[in-house]
């Protein structure tokens, strides 16, 4: 017999705690939005990568998903694109960048997506940061360029 009393228990502490991780994000994309940066900034490793059925039967392919902070058609705020990659059999090197769709608010992401981007949240955060200072050192440098003109 199924046990669906256990899977009813498990289902209403997940939905709690998605509720929780919704507010958890929402605070820290209002915290980050607050101090204007306006730079577009993305973690190169993949936050998921996961095998997919390929329509070539010769491919292997990867769904791959990104986090990263730009800006969407909702405003500025971390978010999440999914990549795919293919890979002939037999070729243990070559990826070849197939597709991929339009970045998305991770607060619109799949409960998956949003899990998995907490782990990398201050890995996005220090990037954010390098990001910045590479931008301050490049402005000052056109700067002193400017000034010797």
């Amino acid at each position: 017999m199924v046990d669906t009393e256990k899977l009813a228990e498990v289902a209403n502490r997940i939905n709690q705690k998605s509720d929780d991780l919704q507010t958890t994000l929402q605070k820290i994309q209002d915290k980050i939005n607050g101090l204007n940066i306006g730079l577009e900034v993305w973690l190169s490793n993949p936050i998921l990568s996961r095998e997919t059925p390929s329509i070539v039967t010769d491919r292997r392919c990867t769904l791959d998903v990104y986090l990263g902070y730009a800006k969407t058609f909702s405003g500025w705020g971390l978010v999440s694109q999914e990549k795919v990659y293919s890979q002939s059999l037999g070729d243990d090197d070559e990826w070849i960048h197939d597709s991929c769709n339009e970045a998305q608010p991770l607060l619109k992401s799949s409960r998956a997506i949003r899990i998995a981007a907490l782990k990398h949240l201050q890995e996005l955060i220090d990037e954010i940061v390098r990001s910045a200072e590479n931008s301050i050192n490049e402005i000052e440098k056109a700067k002193l360029l400017a000034d010797e003109m």
